[in-house]
């Protein structure tokens, strides 16, 4: 897994050097952000203490490294690693965190990071709240029958018009799969034209998006499963904050992915709770955004290490209020 990573990032940072017209041993240094299980693997540690209770980290990064300890090109290059929250909120949401903070500080603001695990962060005045919450893959086009990267041929977006189901595809090619953004958009128009039901049953167990392009039976458990998690941790935090979904001043949806996403769909399949439109900020990378923000000011690097160490992680296994939430949440 060391070794898939560090062939990755070298491909990445030579794509980088080729368009910035230099080497990658010209660069100096370098920041990389991740969650706490690819920072494990990505240095060689033995991530043993993340797979078995109490999941307590014993290595949450924050520290300066070599790019030649690290196995990556430009050897002279120092690489900051972020410092992780917990084993299962990672430097990701520490650089996601830094970058939104900044952009707009306030209280009662909530960061949801839709991916393979949903990472959820509250800010009140008595401190910062996160947690992470398994939603599986389907948001991220894996796992379906159909589901692919938001590539050229994906579907990205779906709407309803007289003549039935209308899709949007990436490059404007032939419909080849779908992606993240209009698996939701689809979900949200098959139950406006009740070919779903509330339950998440498929009236023909398949449901045509567009030309070859199909979403399946299963394809809907997974999204029901996903869905669910995210929607019960975010209504879990406020819960445990006590406070009410239309107390928020601010929602703030990260990922590359959630750039994409429209959002009245996301809260018409339960994704996303009730929260009016205009208190809904989509922030686009901010863990990226964030990453450069460390590399550009190295007066942020103090901001991060505070923002990590203060940010308390909350316990959804064995929280009653996130399971019956869960549960309830798997409807439409």
């Amino acid at each position: 897994l060391a070794l898939c990573i560090k062939s990755g990032l070298t491909s990445l940072l030579e794509e980088l050097a080729n368009k910035g017209g230099c080497s990658p041993a010209d660069i100096d240094t370098l920041v990389l952000t991740g969650n706490t299980a690819m920072l494990y693997f990505f240095t060689g540690r033995d991530p043993s203490a993340l797979s078995h209770a109490p999941f307590a980290a014993d290595w949450l990064a924050g520290e300066w490294l070599t790019a030649e300890q690290l196995g990556l090109p430009g050897v002279q290059a120092r690489a900051w690693l972020p410092p992780c929250v917990s084993a299962f909120v990672g430097a990701d949401i520490t650089t996601a965190m830094l970058s939104v903070r900044t952009e707009k500080p306030g209280n009662d603001r909530l960061l949801v990071d839709i991916g393979t695990n949903g990472e959820i962060v509250l800010w009140r005045q008595d401190g910062i709240f996160c947690c992470s919450t398994a939603a599986g893959p389907a948001f991220e086009g894996a796992g379906l029958k159909m589901g692919m990267q938001g590539t050229d041929g994906a579907v990205a977006h779906v709407r309803v018009t007289e003549n039935g189901l209308a899709a949007e595809v990436i490059g404007d090619k032939e419909p080849m799969g779908i992606c993240g953004s209009g698996v939701i958009d689809a979900v949200s128009c098959l139950l406006q034209t009740e070919d779903l039901d509330e339950t998440g049953y498929l009236e023909d167990e398949e449901a045509v998006i567009a030309g070859e392009v199909r979403l399946f039976q299963e394809d809907i458990r997974k999204v029901q499963l996903a869905k669910s998690a995210i929607c019960a941790g975010i209504k879990t935090m406020l819960h445990r904050a006590g406070m009410q979904t239309s107390e928020l001043q601010e929602l703030l949806v990260a990922g590359g992915f959630g750039s994409f996403i429209h959002l009245e769909n996301a809260i018409a399949i339960g994704l996303l709770p009730e929260v009016e439109l205009g208190k809904i900020t989509v922030t686009g990378n901010a863990a990226l955004m964030g990453a450069a923000m460390l590399l550009l000011d190295k007066e942020k690097l103090p901001e991060a290490e505070r923002l990590a160490a203060a940010a308390q992680t909350v316990d959804l296994a064995s929280d009653a209020f996130f399971k019956e939430c869960y549960m309830e949440g798997m409807l439409f």
